[in-house]
């Protein structure tokens, strides 16, 4: 049995490492920073965030907010366009013909929504941003500086009257020329971005600390975390209280068994709140602490269906025979927690954004 516990515990460290590796080279949550540049793809996808639906007592603090800053290290004339783009319109980025569409025929849908005071003059929603931005300045749309976000040089107002929406933030290497046509960009884009996403008016958030930062789906997802961390410690409690009651000599396996699942379950549960509490103040939490969490949990809930087996087999909490009289069990299991891991570490190796958004 040891010789299988070594093998399974040299995996699962190789797969963890692997993770972690993959992991950390994601884009990091809400806070979206990077550089683009033109000469890779016309167009990039940075993120997809779930604005929620406006309170109509206070839209004005209620809506989704898209802020910060892009600018570009060169001065070279080259202008490209940042676009907030509402599911309902996506799906002519995620053809795969779209990199050899030109410019009119890819952004047809989006010239009916964003509004652009020399061309688009129609267009009802504020969704687009001529990019770069200049240097230490607003950018050119922002004529009314008072409502642009402290230390940003621009400031997107997202409104949802009726139901929540994902939303995607795209940069394009296209312009309007003097025909207010679209056209494909001459020279090479590069733009340095640091933007966030938030649900509610940044200048609030102290109204909501543990929402704003996060995308509808996952609002009060972080009380979530903190009440199940509470739960579990008044059952590790419990447990704590029940083994200091029994003699050694009655502390059987499974009772090991049960006190590891409590504990690996807590451990992550702790990583998790780490990772919330941060990610709503800074909008990229830990992403180690929040892989390890994972791993935990994922552990944990595998252990628990090893007892619930073992138990349903005869394995009672009242004697105390080895789980090595269940040899054939515990290596069937082992292969399918193995499983479990590996399409985890797949998922997390093969996981992209545009898959995310076909999802």
């Amino acid at each position: 049995m040891s010789h299988y516990l070594s093998i399974y515990n040299l995996s699962h460290l190789l797969l963890i490492k692997l993770i972690y590796c993959i992991i950390l080279q994601r884009s990091q949550a809400l806070r979206i920073t990077g550089t683009w540049s033109s000469r890779n793809n016309q167009f990039s996808i940075l993120a997809k965030f779930g604005f929620q639906q406006i309170d109509p007592l206070d839209a004005e603090h209620s809506r989704g907010f898209v802020y910060g800053n892009v600018s570009s290290p060169i001065i070279n004339g080259a202008r490209g366009v940042l676009l907030i783009v509402p599911k309902t319109l996506v799906n002519g980025f995620l053809n795969k013909a779209t990199l050899e569409q030109s410019c009119d025929s890819l952004l047809q849908n989006i010239s009916s929504l964003a509004f652009e005071a020399e061309c688009l003059s129609d267009g009802k929603d504020d969704v687009m941003r001529w990019i770069p931005c200049p240097a230490g300045k607003l950018c050119v749309e922002e004529d009314m500086p008072e409502k642009v976000i402290n230390d940003s040089q621009m400031t997107l107002r997202i409104e949802e009257p009726s139901a929540p929406q994902y939303w995607y933030v795209i940069i394009v290497a296209c312009y309007l020329d003097i025909h207010c046509l679209w056209k494909s960009s001459v020279k090479e884009v590069i733009v340095h971005y640091d933007l966030w996403l938030t649900n509610g008016s940044p200048l609030m958030h102290y109204l909501n600390p543990f929402g704003y930062q996060f995308s509808f789906e996952e609002q009060n997802s972080a009380e979530i975390y903190m009440l199940l961390f509470i739960l579990y410690i008044v059952v590790g409690f419990c447990q704590w209280r029940s083994v200091m009651l029994c003699n050694s000599a009655s502390f059987f396996p499974r009772h090991q068994l049960l006190n590891c699942i409590i504990v690996l379950k807590t451990f992550g549960l702790t990583l998790h709140c780490l990772n919330v509490i941060t990610f709503s103040f800074d909008g990229q939490g830990i992403l180690f602490a929040r892989l390890l969490g994972e791993i935990a949990r994922l552990m944990s809930t595998c252990l628990l269906c090893l007892l619930l087996i073992l138990l349903s087999y005869g394995w009672s909490f009242g004697n105390s025979s080895e789980i090595l009289l269940y040899p054939k069990v515990v290596i069937i299991w082992g292969l399918l927690t193995s499983a479990h891991f590996l399409l985890f570490f797949i998922n997390f190796l093969h996981s992209r954004l545009l898959h995310t958004i076909i999802c």
